[in-house]
């Protein structure tokens, strides 16, 4: 009798065991999905930025170029890359 209420107490927290891995697989399924989502987000947002980034120098350049026009000045030596400004 008493074999079979520790056999029983056995079982039941085995299922309980297995019920707790399976809800931690679940889960970790769940948030390594997030998380994949969430990277590929970062790695859109960093290229739209990268791009914006290089408008951005392309612009600033133009607008150089137009300024030194105005004043009528040589464009002999461009200046250096804006990039290290910008990040």
């Amino acid at each position: 009798m008493l074999e079979t209420i520790i056999i029983g107490i056995a079982i039941l927290l085995s299922l309980v065991a297995l019920v707790m891995v399976w809800l931690a697989n679940y889960q970790s399924k769940t948030l390594a999905k997030q998380i994949q989502g969430v990277n590929s987000r970062v790695s859109s947002l960093n290229h739209d930025l990268e791009i914006e980034q290089r408008q951005t120098e392309q612009e600033l350049f133009r607008l150089w170029l137009e300024l030194k026009q105005l004043q009528d000045e040589p464009v002999d030596n461009p200046p250096p890359p804006s990039s290290h400004l910008l990040k």
